[in-house]
């Protein structure tokens, strides 16, 4: 807009403008005409336009992570869907149905999760599509936290076969059955060898208190 005022000042068409009597809201409303229309289309975009793009961005590529699942990924083939997210599928099954599913999942600092279905098909649940699961475990390949029974008692239950560390901290008259449950003393850590991938690592403390590992009667 400058650049045209300019323009015109130096051909003298602003001073035939002056000379024919004109104003100079003549010169000025159309630019501000111009301005506010610009102001109004901006706002239209920011406001209304591109927040309707980005949802229908964002559901477009979940449509084709759904379709990535039911259409395009290969049987017997390990497919990244995401950052530390892995599936593989055994067969395809009638109905759109899919047999084998096994998903590897480390999104989760510190777990790692392994699913496996005999069978499963991708569904809508409101505006996403899901891969829903059937008949199917779960194996978490490692679990980590804190336990406290600080003047109380606390019952712990780990299934067997689980790769098992407790460490203590705190353990001033503190008493535990880790001994009977099988565990072995390493310094201040107690720790029982598992047959599968699975461990559970806890930091414990048992200051005038106590910790039963799975107790005969079982955890409350």
């Amino acid at each position: 807009m400058a650049q045209t005022l300019s323009v015109m000042n130096t051909d003298s068409e602003l001073a035939v403008i002056n000379a024919a009597g004109a104003s100079r809201w003549t010169i000025a409303r159309p630019i501000l005409l111009l301005a506010l229309a610009a102001s109004v289309f901006s706002f239209v975009v920011d406001n209304g336009i591109d927040p309707y793009a980005r949802q229908k961005n964002r559901q477009l590529i979940a449509s084709s992570r759904a379709d990535l699942l039911s259409l395009i990924i290969q049987e017997g083939t390990f497919r990244k869907i995401d950052d530390g997210l892995f599936l593989q599928i055994g067969e395809r099954l009638p109905d759109n149905r899919l047999g084998g599913i096994f998903v590897a999942d480390s999104r989760e600092e510190g777990a790692n999760l392994i699913y496996y279905a005999k069978s499963g098909s991708v569904v809508e649940k409101g505006d996403e599509k899901v891969l829903m699961m059937n008949d199917g475990v779960i194996n978490r390949k490692s679990m980590t936290g804190d336990l406290s029974a600080n003047a109380g008692s606390l019952e712990l239950c780990v299934p067997d076969g689980v790769d098992l560390r407790i460490r203590l901290e705190d353990n001033a008259l503190g008493s535990n059955n880790f001994a009977e449950a099988g565990l072995v003393e390493v310094g201040d850590t107690w720790t029982r060898a598992g047959v599968g991938s699975a461990r559970i690592d806890l930091t414990a403390s048992a200051n005038l208190g106590s910790i039963t590992l799975n107790p005969d009667d079982g955890c409350a």
